[in-house]
Parts: structure tokens; sequence; C-alpha cells
């Protein structure tokens, strides 16, 4: 993933301007609400999810439940779909993004 000139390879999330490389989750190919929590802020709105090229990383219905709760909406795609869609999106400062990139 190519972010203003440098290049990174391994999973990684956008929250406002900050990137937070290494993005590590409890269960490996699982994404659930203790691996994004930490970075949903009261002024998000939307949480992106990249589930890698090939779409093998799961995200948990306990995300969908946390974030029908707080009022974000959710949305997961394939990793290339979903920078694309970030980098569509135009108030990113309200969107948390996570990607996986490793594989």
């Amino acid at each position: 993933m190519d972010i203003d000139g440098t290049i990174y390879t391994s999973d990684l999330a956008i929250v406002s301007a900050n990137i937070y490389t290494r993005w590590y989750r409890q269960e490996g190919h699982t994404v659930g609400v203790s691996d994004i929590e930490k970075w949903i802020t009261k002024d998000c709105k939307q949480l992106i999810i990249g589930t890698g090229a090939a779409g093998c990383c799961k995200v948990l219905p306990e995300i969908e439940t946390y974030c029908r709760k707080h009022s974000i909406e959710l949305i997961t795609l394939p990793t290339e779909r979903a920078i694309e869609k970030f980098n569509a999106i135009s108030d990113k400062s309200k969107v948390v993004a996570a990607f996986h990139l490793t594989c």
C-alpha cells in the first residue's frame, strides 16, 4: 500500500491522519471488536475493514453489533476495494480504516 510515497507491506490502520503499522489481531485472520475498538473515537462515522487480497480475513458478527450500537457504518471489502473506498470518502477525519495487506 502506498501512502504519500511510503510503501507499507504489513497490516495497518488509519485513524484521521495517523497511520498505525503492524496491525495485529488476537486471532490472526479474524477481526473482533478488541482488534479495532482502541481506534474508534466518538466522532467515528464509518469503519472500513480491508479483508485481504482474496477477502480471507473474517470480520466477526460482534463488530456489526458494535457498529450498530455506536451508529457507525461498517464497510468490509477485499483490501484493494477497501482502499479505493477509503480514498473516495471526502471526510476521512470521521473514518477508521484497517487493512489486511499480507495476504
